[in-house]
């Protein structure tokens, strides 16, 4: 996962594609030019409820306080936050 880039929206051209015990593969979503990055998003994954517990109906991506946390940097734009609602 960390030998590629990471970039969220019209930037993102590849999928990681993982099931346990199986074997990890990346596909392209979409034509990639000769020389361009490799750029995955970090945050948007089949496996991502492993590293927290998602608020109800939010599934599939880390938030902007996970991918520091995990990785160790804040994301370009767009970042995703997840902000409670008053009570």
């Amino acid at each position: 996962h960390d030998l590629l880039n990471h970039r969220n929206g019209k930037h993102t051209n590849v999928n990681p594609k993982y099931k346990e015990g199986k074997k990890y593969m990346i596909v392209a979503s979409r034509d990639i030019e000769a020389g361009e990055q490799l750029q995955n998003s970090y945050n948007q994954c089949d496996w991502c409820e492993v590293y927290w517990s998602p608020p109800k109906g939010v599934k599939n991506y880390l938030v902007t306080p996970q991918i520091f946390e995990l990785y160790g940097f804040v994301e370009l734009y767009p970042q995703r936050w997840v902000i409670p609602r008053a009570r």
